[in-house]
């Protein structure tokens, strides 16, 4: 009892010295607030507060202790005049510890007052049923003790607010990682649960919503949890059990959602969706597979490699049809290519989805199948009638366009006037317009009016269940959609798929999906009101009850399940490991995909971020510590002084030394690292090892060189259709800053010209006048280099018409498709990825002789100048193809031989001591 006193008592002061700084950096502050002001202490400030105006008046609210991050400053009221009058109600806005000013301008992200005060209008908004609803967006780049929030009125009489508040604002996250830290972390605080996840699902998909897609991410949850415990990020907080009421092993699934962000009545974007998975990734260490449906998603994530081998990715989206063709538009096929090339495992509904995208990607990408799973506990349907029936025909699904609820409601309304009666039974709790190109302006309306002018029988809150069990007490089942969808769609319906299996006499169109489902004599098919008159007065059939049990094994949960389990969930796994290894650095995309390979090996990983110079959180590093059994630095920079100062005892120290830390700039880290406490250095480069030996004075023994490594199976050569057209394609990625030499490539690039062959130069990543870096004083002379290139460029129309620039992508996979030859013209390089990557693609390399290229690559790849360049260019294309193809794949393999990952990724793990 003592003890709990004597807490209390602490609690307590540290409340009053926390109220009495409070109270004082308030009066410090040139925005005074009255004695009446509201206070919202923590989480009171998300509820909110109503507050009342007077005339011409103010009032004020504090919130108090708000942590960074981004918010929403939002109020509610039902003023219809405040609605229409922008500049009646004014928000003036001051922190603790925090002058108002250009500074707290710019932290707010909101202008400045006459008075100098970062304000916003409150009026206008939109609205919501009865009330509207106003909000602004504020960024707090610090914790503050507190946010202070002045209301003044410009009308003379009362304006009575509902509800003000401040919540933290998800939605408007920049899409940066640290961004969502800050969210991340609160919410682990206070959710142990997660902390042993071993699956993260996500997909653009609002599961209170039946359709397809809703059913599909509860079957894929379903199968997860099925071999471990799942993470779901929910797009939508889940507040029906319609569609949730059906996952299994649901003790084995723990869902994040936007409510647990301070963003509940909102929506989780893809962007805000990947940076969430990213960052718990960090900080969750047993997370083997993510799992991401859709085309935004998918290409979001393989923006790097945090995720190779481990990310899974089911895609439906990347086509559209198009009067009556299937079409792929070059940006989205594009995207496909590098899903396909960078993503750990492909999902594919049907075999035709699997072809398309092999075709799309131009790659001979292993497409894993997921059919529509289906519950393992589907109600047996049989077909009972009786004399005078009417017949029952249901539809359970969403309703848009093309989805074939037209059909079922104008004809049966037309076949009615034929004297065939039917009665209609609809389970659908989303009727819409449709979206993009498949939106039809007042579609959902006139469905509504068809089906209450049918008198159908309309369910809008059955769920999954429910809807199986009304529909099994159907003569027929609508699963009809019309031609310009069916002939072209490349999936299958997932509601054809349940209610076949079922048993039901399912309606619908013969396209050649279905009839590989059904067998071409399926008694159901139909095509028009014509074949539809003529099966409802034959009526429903007998089927055969085989169809029905091969429909069931091939979908059923259990085996799409242990299907998925056995090629795909835990393809790999080689260790259960009880060590924890912490990576600690600033840049983690030299050894991205390693970090990715331990952790779909079984091994427990956690990412220590840092700044370049120092620690982005010295507490959260300590914790991590104390998990560590291995500390891995990633750069010899301030990440790595800290660790060796502050390492525990049994735990081991790697430090992994790339070119960076024997510059000028970044040496004084190298000379305080305790050496005594680093286990090993690894070196990525021998010239670095020497120098680094010399320069620190770190025992000869202690060091390893292990070289880069090449991501060989991302690259596959598939140039040799390049030198069929009679243009030379020179590629050259980075251009910035000088020492890359451009104005060797277009040098280079010239002589071809005036050779009399035809040739172009393709650039790829940013321009240099565009980078913030460049435009520093010290940068003018570099600036003044480009533009006397770009002069020389536009100088000559061939050679302007010639020079082409791209942006720098993650597509750069598919980007190598088009050179015949990678250029490698610096003054100085420590390895070069590009030229690597380039040569594993299919490029004829032309490297100028910068230091250390001939043991780097190979002394007979060298070239002295650009007049030796045009020589080897032309000496390749004098080449048949058979040597074409042997010099090539000859490159290639020496590059894998001394760079491999496999070898690469091994080495490595020997030397800090775990296995893979």
């Amino acid at each position: 009892m003592n003890s709990r006193m004597n807490a209390l008592v602490k609690i307590q002061n540290s409340m009053s010295s926390l109220a009495a700084r409070f109270f004082k950096d308030l009066m410090k502050n040139r925005t005074q607030f009255t004695r009446g002001a509201i206070k919202l202490f923590g989480k009171s400030g998300h509820r909110g507060t109503a507050i009342s105006v007077p005339p011409f008046g103010r009032r004020e609210v504090v919130f108090e202790y708000v942590p960074k991050g981004y918010y929403k400053l939002s109020l509610t009221h039902q003023d219809r005049m405040l609605h229409t009058n922008r500049k009646v109600l004014i928000a003036s806005i001051s922190t603790s510890k925090q002058e108002p000013g250009a500074q707290a301008s710019a932290e707010l992200g909101l202008p400045l007052s006459d008075e100098g005060e970062p304000f916003s209008y409150l009026g206008n908004g939109h609205r919501s049923r009865d009330q509207f609803k106003k909000s602004i967006a504020i960024r707090i780049d610090f914790d503050r003790d507190w946010v202070g929030v002045r209301i003044d009125s410009k009308i003379d009489r009362y304006l009575n607010i509902d509800n003000l508040r401040l919540t933290p604002d998800v939605i408007n996250l920049e899409n940066t990682r640290s961004s969502v830290a800050p969210y991340v972390s609160r919410m682990l605080q206070s959710r142990p649960d997660l902390l042993d996840a071993e699956f993260i699902l996500y997909a653009d998909i609002n599961l209170n919503v039946v359709d397809g897609s809703s059913v599909w991410l509860s079957s894929m949850l379903s199968a997860l949890s099925a071999c471990g415990k799942t993470l779901l990020l929910a797009k939508k907080d889940i507040t029906s059990d319609i569609i949730w009421s059906n996952v299994t092993n649901c003790e084995n699934v723990v869902t994040v959602s936007p409510s647990d962000f301070g963003a509940g009545d909102q929506t989780l974007a893809p962007e805000i969706a990947i940076a969430l998975i990213r960052e718990l990734d960090d900080v969750l260490p047993n997370v083997r597979r993510v799992v991401v449906r859709g085309l935004k998603a998918a290409t979001i994530l393989c923006q790097n490699r945090q995720f190779r081998e481990r990310s899974i990715v089911y895609l439906t989206d990347f086509y559209e049809i198009e009067d009556g063709v299937v079409t792929v538009q070059n940006d989205t096929a594009k995207h496909v290519a590098t899903i396909a090339t960078q993503s750990g495992y492909l999902l594919a509904q049907t075999d035709a989805l699997a072809e398309k995208i092999r075709e799309v990607s131009n790659t001979d990408v292993t497409c894993h199948s997921f059919p529509p799973p289906i519950p393992d506990d589907l109600p047996e349907i049989s077909i009972e009638t009786q004399p005078n029936d009417k017949i029952r025909i249901g539809y359970a699904g969403k309703i848009t366009p093309l989805w074939g609820a037209d059909e079922l409601l104008d004809w049966t309304m037309e076949l009615k006037e034929k004297g065939i009666e039917s009665e209609l039974h609809i389970v659908a709790n989303r009727i819409s317009d449709g979206v993009g190109k498949k939106n039809v302006p007042g579609f959902g309306d006139a469905i509504r009016e068809k089906i209450q002018s049918s008198a159908a029988f309309h369910y809008g809150d059955l769920n999954r269940e429910a809807s199986m069990n009304k529909m099994a007490s159907m003569h027929f089942v609508w699963c009809y959609r019309p031609a310009a969808l069916e002939n072209n769609t490349l999936e299958v319906s997932t509601k054809l798929i349940e209610m076949a299996a079922a048993g039901a006499a399912c309606l619908c169109y013969p396209s050649r999906i279905n009839r590989e489902l059904l067998g071409d004599d399926y008694p159901y098919f139909i095509k028009d009101i014509e074949d539809f008159e003529r099966v409802l007065r034959r009526g429903p059939q007998v089927l055969r009850k085989a169809l029905s049990d091969q429909i069931k094994s091939r979908h059923s949960l259990a085996n799409v399940s242990r299907t998925l389990a056995e090629n795909v969930l835990r393809l790999g796994r080689t260790t259960e490991s009880e060590q924890c290894v912490v990576i600690a650095g600033h840049d983690f995309k030299f050894i991205d995909p390693y970090i990715s390979t331990l952790k779909a090996h079984g091994h427990r990983i956690l990412r220590d971020q840092w700044e370049w110079g120092g620690p982005t959180d010295v507490k959260k590093s300590k914790r991590l510590l104390d998990s560590a059994d291995i500390v891995l630095c990633e750069w010899g920079l301030a990440n790595a002084v800290w660790h060796s100062a502050n390492k525990r005892e049994g735990t081991k120290l790697f430090v992994r030394i790339h070119l960076q830390e024997i510059n000028e700039r970044a040496q004084k880290f190298g000379l305080q690292i305790n050496k005594e406490a680093v286990d090993g250095y690894i070196f990525v480069e021998e010239g670095v090892r020497r120098t680094a030996i010399e320069m620190f004075d770190i025992p000869p023994e202690k060091t390893h060189l292990v070289p880069n490594f090449l991501l060989d199976d991302e690259y596959r050569d598939r140039a040799f259709s390049k030198h069929d057209d009679d243009i030379v394609t020179l590629g050259m990625i980075g251009i910035t800053p000088q020492r890359k030499r451009f104005d060797l490539a277009v040098e280079l690039l010239e002589q071809i010209i005036d050779s009399g062959q035809p040739a172009r130069l393709l650039v790829k990543g940013p321009r240099p006048e565009t980078l913030e870096f460049m435009r520093a004083p010290g940068r003018a002379h570099e600036l003044d280099y480009y533009k006397q290139i770009y002069t020389r460029i536009e100088a000559r129309p061939e050679l302007a018409q010639a020079v082409s620039f791209a942006p720098w992508g993650n597509d750069v996979a598919a980007w190598y498709r088009d050179i015949d030859f990678i250029l490698s013209p610096s003054d100085f390089e420590s390895f070069h990825y590009a030229l690597a990557d380039g040569i594993l693609s299919g490029c004829t390399p032309l490297i100028w002789p910068w230091k250390g290229a001939e043991q780097v690559y190979s002394p007979e790849w060298i070239i002295q100048d650009t007049q030796e360049a045009l020589l080897e260019i032309q000496r390749v294309r004098a080449l048949n193809k058979s040597d074409q193809i042997r010099e090539s794949q000859e490159k290639r393999d020496l590059l894998i031989k001394r760079y491999g990952y496999k070898q690469t990724f091994g080495l490595l793990s020997e030397i800090i001591g775990i296995e893979i």
